[in-house]
Parts: structure tokens; C-alpha cells; sequence
């Protein structure tokens, strides 16, 4: 959907003056469009220029369903940002064991690649932080294993 790609396009402009408006009229027609994956995808990254752009619309029931829409539309990008958000509600070896044993089994459950290697690496990152260099050689072979999947998906 074009609109969508055009209020993407907010993420360049230092003045976002104008952008509740426009960002009310795509939701709009983004809610209206048919059930499918594909409204799904939209309405993630519209919502979640919303959350990012407007003053006074961050609150728990909007970032679930931003996430909601984010795992049926098999969002990506958003859910990245939805994983960064999460992980950071723990430190240290919690924050290790979350990523390890909650977000990516859901993200393989779920069939996400792009978000599944985003959390590897952002867990590979905590355990070289840690000196835990053994436990980051095997992540690294296992994200070569997954560029190449994300490769042969491509092709």
C-alpha cells in the first residue's frame, strides 16, 4: 500500500508537524482494508509510527497491538523494535535467558527469519559482553546457518 510506504517515509523528516493527520487517515484506511496478512503487515508499521511519532500514545494496550498485528502480518521490522522493548525489561543473565528461552523459540515458532537472526545477534552481543566466548563461536556458526536460509528463501 502506497501510503503506507509515504508515512514510512516520516522516519527522514526532522519535522514531523502534520503527522498526526496523515497518520489518522492511513490508519483509517489500513483498518478498513480486507482481513489478510498483508493488512496485517501495514497496520504494524503504521501503528508503530504512531507509537514512535505522537506525543501521548505510548501505553501496554497499543503495544499489543501493535504486536498482534506485527505476528499475524509477519512484520520483521517491527518486530525487531518489538523485541528490543521487551528484552530491555531485564538485565544481565535474565535478559540472556529471556532472549535464549522465551523470544526465540516463539520467533522460530512463528516462522520469523529476519527477527529470529536480529535476537541471535542481539544475544551473541550479551554474551560477548559476558566473556562468554565459547557460547558466542556456536551462535556464530548457527547465524551463518541462517544467512545462508535467508539466502536459498531469497533465490
Amino acid at each position: 500500500m502506497n501510503k503506507v510506504e509515504e508515512i514510512k517515509l516520516w522516519q527522514i523528516m526532522s519535522d514531523k508537524s502534520g503527522f498526526a493527520a496523515v497518520y489518522s487517515d492511513v490508519l483509517a484506511e489500513v483498518e478498513n482494508l480486507p482481513e489478510c496478512k498483508d493488512k496485517y503487515h501495514a497496520l504494524a508499521d503504521v501503528l508503530a509510527r504512531g507509537w514512535w511519532w505522537l506525543p501521548g500514545k505510548k501505553n501496554e494496550d497499543l503495544f499489543a497491538r501493535i504486536k498482534e498485528a506485527a505476528l499475524i502480518g509477519k512484520n520483521d521490522e517491527i518486530m525487531r523494535f518489538i523485541l528490543t522493548r521487551e528484552d530491555e525489561e531485564y538485565s544481565g543473565q535474565k535478559r540472556i535467558e529471556f532472549m535464549r528461552d522465551v523470544q526465540i523459540p516463539a520467533l522460530e515458532k512463528a516462522g520469523f527469519v529476519g527477527a529470529l537472526a536480529y535476537e541471535h545477534y542481539r544475544l551473541g552481543e550479551k554474551y560477548m559482553e559476558k566473556k562468554e566466548i565459547f557460547i558466542l563461536f556456536l551462535m556464530i556458526i548457527f547465524m551463518r546457518k541462517i544467512q545462508l536460509l535467508i539466502f536459498l528463501m531469497e533465490t
